[in-house]
């Protein structure tokens, strides 16, 4: 049977105007059929955009089936320096989910086309809805994390509330700094604690590598305004202003009343002192505070990250779900793929 999806991948040395514009109608098209905002305010953002991503290596594509939109996505190369584990992330932004095996034959033919070197194709599967991927094409896990949300008419605000005051009792020489967005002249520190704490973390994964250096925190930074996007975070510094803590939460303006939380890390010396803790309950109280409306904060983390999933839970999260990443060996493709081309 014909396969009946087309994928076209965006090529900036032969898009015209009217390409762009297309892409974009595309881009707009798929976000409002899958119920999300449209943050783009013009085809020539989206061109400006989409320049700076493949200049940095990612390859954009949009695809049809027969005559209708069925959606868009990317693919991003990771651990290039590490052959043996090097792999191209998928970035989902299909209509249909799960996907489609028809599309997924598609997609297989340009992940072999994107990147000779890549060992695997990392397949994003949350709650389930792509775990099927495992037993049908062999994958491996890669990743898994457990999701948890706070609803905040169930927060156990009493006991956040012991925490701060404890934190400030018990380490009378830590003090907490809000940011918005981190100044240049801590940029170099904070990235080093970063690092350090993305060490030290329980994890498993084969496919964790974040991307951390003030170049990149800058960049972030100035394209969370470009979307109205943006991040809190409290910053823990000792009495010599060293930095030895953090958190940050995820802010999209448009949407406050759900928003992420992210890393919260402490250097070694304070572990287990309650510093965590202040900063978790000095975040929420200022979270509240700034947006009433707020209803959900949601979190992940990593199942042997003990420490972490037990200060969710007191704080009065509740398990929201699973999400994994599964990898897809390249000779499993290839091979597929030559089976098809026989078959024709």
């Amino acid at each position: 049977m014909k396969n009946t999806y087309t994928i076209f991948k965006v090529n900036p040395d032969i898009y015209t105007e009217k390409d762009w514009l297309g892409y974009y109608k595309v881009r707009e098209r798929t976000t409002k059929l899958l119920g999300l905002p449209f943050l783009l305010k013009s085809a020539e953002q989206l061109k400006n955009l989409a320049l700076d991503w493949i200049s940095k290596g990612i390859g954009l594509y949009f695809i049809l089936q027969e005559d209708a939109i069925a959606g868009y996505f990317s693919f991003d190369s990771n651990f290039k320096t590490q052959p043996e584990k090097r792999y191209v992330y998928f970035r989902n932004q299909l209509v249909e989910q799960p996907i489609n095996n028809e599309a997924l034959l598609e997609i297989f033919k340009a992940f072999l086309a994107f990147d000779p070197e890549a060992k695997y194709l990392c397949i994003y599967s949350k709650n389930g809805r792509n775990d099927f991927v495992e037993s049908e094409y062999d994958a491996e896990l890669g990743d898994q994390r457990d999701l948890f949300q706070l609803k905040i008419d169930d927060a156990v605000y009493n006991k956040m509330e012991q925490w701060e005051a404890d934190g400030q009792k018990k380490l009378p020489n830590i003090r907490l700094e809000f940011y918005e967005d981190i100044p240049d002249h801590l940029l170099e520190e904070y990235c080093d604690c970063f690092i350090k704490f993305l060490d030290d973390m329980p994890h498993t994964s084969r496919t964790f590598n974040p991307k951390v250096s003030p170049d990149e925190i800058r960049k972030k930074q100035e394209m969370a305004k470009k979307f109205n996007h943006g991040s809190y975070r409290y910053l823990a510094f000792d009495e010599h202003n060293k930095m030895v803590g953090k958190t940050n939460i995820f802010i999209r303006k448009n949407n406050i009343k759900q928003i992420r939380q992210y890393m919260t890390g402490v250097i070694e010396p304070y572990r287990g002192k309650g510093l965590s803790k202040w900063l978790k309950a000095a975040m929420y109280k200022k979270l509240t505070q700034d947006f009433p409306e707020l209803e959900y904060i949601n979190s992940e983390v990593h199942p042997k990250n003990a420490p972490s999933r037990g200060l969710n839970l007191s704080m009065g999260y509740t398990s929201s779900g699973m999400e994994k990443e599964f990898l897809i060996r390249r000779e499993v493709i290839e091979d597929l793929s030559n089976r098809l081309i026989e078959l024709k």
